[in-house]
């Protein structure tokens, strides 16, 4: 028999496309039985037993018993083994770390925020894996469950370098890779922390094919999805929206700029008149503070005409995400409003959506991608 490699590799592509779509199924049911695998999926008999042996061995997928039948040998049903495996996302911010914990499923079972700032320091990074083994301790999880660990950081991501690029909003210089590889045991995969919210909304929402996530943060970041993929750019720095200038030589950035987006849009800008607190802001607001409706107007002029030229450019839909972004839904007639009499070809202005995910969701997404990372890899 003569050995062809080129026909085995793609032998092992093809089983492992077909085990990719039996998991993908399995995630969209309750149980199922192998014939209807092979019936639903159009797999034959045979690479279906063999794909669900091999699931089963590996913890992946469960027996749950018989399925009722009417005659014949009953079949043995199956489903995802849910809670056998977990992943775990981690958001670093200057301020605060934001933890979120999914099972193989992607359902969220837990998530955490710890107000602490960032230093690069060796204390800093045992105190992080304290607290994530505190974490997983409260939520009994075995450290062995764990498969996978994303951080969403604030900075560029480009891991052809060790170092870090950018870290800017963490307010150091010299970060590597490395020192947050070292402070957990599991596998690890990075994205920016705006990417990562994208990444959480971008995949749980299968209509979207062009998009652009507006993350109104402490700082303002964005991602874009363009023809059903996340679009990094050239050099990994799309979405970069806060880095816009809203108002040439105005307010320096943190960047050290002067007239960014960010330094007129971040949260901060309207948090800081209500003691870092936006429901407190968003209640003032409500009541009809007067010095509050001040900085609100302010702040959504700015907001909108920055969306409105977002638009222009690509002309695509934007979903307005971060701290602020379930806030904003109930502002949503005012918004459209304000949008109508600057956007002149959807007067309609229901270009503009609203976040899902108003909670960790950068966590969310960087474990939402130690996730698929895990699936793609197996």
């Amino acid at each position: 028999m003569s050995f062809s490699p080129q026909k085995t590799a793609c032998s092992k592509d093809i089983r492992k496309a077909n085990q990719l779509r039996i998991l993908h199924y399995l995630l969209q049911v309750e149980e199922t039985s192998q014939s209807e695998l092979s019936d639903k999926l159009e797999i034959s008999w045979p690479t279906v037993q063999l794909i669900v042996k091999s699931l089963l061995k590996q913890g992946l997928v469960q027996e749950n018993g018989p399925i009722a039948s009417t005659g014949g040998r009953k079949p043995i049903a199956i489903s995802l083994a849910r809670n056998s495996r977990y992943f775990i996302g981690i958001d670093i911010t200057k301020d605060h770390l934001g933890f979120v914990l999914l099972n193989l499923a992607g359902q969220c079972t837990a998530r955490k925020k710890i107000v602490k700032d960032f230093s690069d320091t060796e204390s800093w990074f045992t105190d992080l894996n304290q607290l994530l083994l505190g974490f997983l301790k409260k939520e009994r999880v075995a450290q062995k469950k764990i498969c996978g660990s994303g951080f969403s950081l604030p900075a560029i991501i480009d891991l052809k370098d060790p170092e870090i690029p950018f870290p800017n909003a963490l307010n150091c210089r010299g970060l590597y890779y490395e020192r947050f590889s070292r402070a957990v045991p599991w596998p690890i995969t990075f994205i920016n922390d705006s990417d990562a919210a994208g990444y959480a909304e971008f995949r749980n929402n299968k209509t979207i094919q062009n998009a652009v996530y507006l993350a109104l943060n402490n700082s303002v970041g964005g991602s874009m999805m363009l023809n059903g993929a996340m679009y990094p750019g050239q050099n990994n720095r799309s979405g970069e929206f806060g880095h816009m200038i809203a108002v040439p030589n105005g307010k320096k950035c943190y960047c050290g700029n002067h007239g960014c987006l960010d330094a007129y849009c971040n949260a901060r800008i309207l948090t800081d008149h209500s003691n870092g607190d936006p429901d407190q802001f968003f209640a003032l607001l409500k009541k009809g503070n007067a010095e509050i409706r001040k900085v609100w107007n302010q702040y959504l002029e700015t907001l909108l005409f920055s969306i409105n030229n977002l638009r222009m450019i690509l002309d695509c839909d934007i979903i307005l995400g971060g701290i602020l972004g379930g806030y904003l839904y109930e502002y949503k007639m005012e918004i459209f409003e304000k949008l109508k009499t600057i956007n002149p070809f959807r007067p309609d202005a229901r270009f503009i959506q609203f976040c899902q995910y108003q909670q960790e969701a950068s966590a969310q997404g960087a474990a939402m991608l130690a996730l698929d990372t895990f699936f793609g890899n197996l």
